[in-house]
């Protein structure tokens, strides 16, 4: 199987960063394993993650069975690489190596369980505010602990104002009780599957930074609390008024359908009760009749 060029490169560049730290390293949003399992070949690691079948995916191969894998490439370069079967075993046992089910931004661990923490392609894609993270991981280290982080710097949220630029993360780790010791940015390749017609370079961003102070951390829940906790009156928010008003309309609509009417019926049944001007009805109405009908393609 390929991707040893890239994981070499990515150890590589982590064992760097975290020489001479010593001691009980986490790896959150540790995925398949395969970092994790390189570190623990001569460190103590937790791998951390919180999606169950790729925990015990990495669970069962650090222990010696192998696994079934189909590769689906986006731009195959032929019919024999549009569905690419792979064994995968790690050829060696598990080391220093523990796999944890959990999630990161909720840990089941003490304050100051870790003696580092290492952040892999992880700090733009954990859905929180990324204060959150770094008052996370603060709370994990041990006074004088040990951050590495290595990855890309894309964050892509609904809320503007969480995707930072590298320049506003620096900070955001400064003022979050670190200090940052080494930084550095490096062309590397990624996802270079021989399988497949694209193949990608990116540039990551890396740092190794201190806990100096200790910070402030609460659970973290992106959900609010009326939703969690059930038993709290839902709030009228204006995104649930415009839902309601919608599913209305269109339930009017589909009850409008009758076998018999047109689309241009409808329209003018619309026109009638003076909800909407007879051509706004018409391209409306086509509109959302092709939407459903797309959405039926879809489905089967």
């Amino acid at each position: 199987m390929w991707g040893e060029e890239e994981n070499s490169v990515a150890l590589s560049r982590i064992e760097r960063l975290l020489d001479p730290t010593d001691g009980l390293v986490l790896v959150p949003g540790s995925g398949a394993g395969r970092l994790a399992w390189d570190l623990g070949q001569r460190r103590r690691v937790v791998a951390l993650e919180s999606n169950p079948l790729v925990a015990l995916l990495s669970h069962a191969l650090i222990r010696g069975k192998a696994r079934h894998s189909v590769e689906f490439p986006r731009a195959p370069l032929g019919i024999d690489d549009v569905a690419v079967h792979h064994l995968v075993k790690a050829p060696v046992g598990h080391g220093q190596l523990e796999v944890v089910l959990a999630d990161l931004l909720n840990p089941p661990f003490s304050s100051g369980s870790f003696d580092a923490v290492v952040t892999h392609w992880l700090i733009d894609v954990i859905d929180c505010p990324f204060t959150q993270l770094v008052n996370t991981i603060n709370r994990l280290l041990k006074p004088g602990g040990v951050w590495v982080n290595s990855g890309s710097v894309a964050f892509e949220t609904a809320q503007p104002t969480h995707n930072l630029m590298a320049e506003e993360v620096e900070e955001l780790v400064l003022s979050g009780g670190f200090m940052i010791e080494i930084r550095e940015q490096e062309d590397i390749p990624y996802l270079r599957s021989p399988h497949s017609r694209q193949q990608r370079t990116e540039r990551v961003h890396s740092w190794r930074a201190i806990k100096t102070a200790e910070t402030s951390w609460a659970p973290w829940n992106h959900l609010p609390a009326w939703l969690v906790s059930g038993n709290q009156p839902i709030p009228q928010l204006p995104a649930f008024a415009t839902q309601s008003a919608s599913v209305r309309i269109h339930a009017w609509l589909m009850s409008m359908i009758d076998g018999k009417r047109s689309a241009n019926d409808i329209a003018a049944e619309l026109a009638r009760q003076g909800l909407m001007p007879q051509t706004e009805a018409e391209a409306a109405i086509r509109n959302f009749l092709t939407v459903m009908w797309e959405e039926m393609q879809r489905s089967g």
